[in-house]
């Protein structure tokens, strides 16, 4: 009974911590604070399903490609603040920049691309909403 006790009070303390961490995953390796600037649009390239960690993103601002910036994406799942994800992004030519982002559900994902001319500095928050559906890379 004593090992019971021992390995669900170790469960617990150990869903506890996980879950505090993935609920704050949102909110490390991105800032958070930039205004918004109407004059930048973000776009996924093609459409976003279950399974896929990697993301090509397209960034304009005044329908021109944004180049050689510093981007960072932080996007959590509609109404559930604990599953979320931040990561930077790097540049893969054109104005498009490629992120790993685990989407684990379907569902709407809501959060905000940060772009800016030095690492780490955001000079624009861009509001940015992605409808992941089921599927893999592969098309299934």
């Amino acid at each position: 009974m004593k090992r019971l006790a021992v390995v669900v009070v170790v469960a617990v303390a150990g869903f506890a911590a996980a879950f505090s961490a993935f609920g704050d995953a949102a909110r490390r390796g991105c800032v958070t604070d930039a205004p918004p600037d109407p004059t930048y649009e973000v776009a996924f390239a093609g459409p976003v399903h279950v399974g896929e960690d990697t993301h090509v993103l397209g960034v304009t601002r005044a329908g021109d490609p944004v180049t050689g910036a510093w981007v960072c994406v932080t996007i959590e799942m509609a109404g559930m603040s604990a599953m979320g994800a931040s990561a930077e992004a790097r540049e893969v030519g054109g104005g498009h920049y490629e992120v790993s982002l685990p989407f684990a559900m379907e569902g709407t994902w809501q959060g905000t691309v940060l772009v800016g001319a030095h690492e780490t500095v955001a000079d624009v928050g861009i509001p940015v909403t992605v409808e992941v559906t089921a599927g893999d890379a592969h098309g299934s």
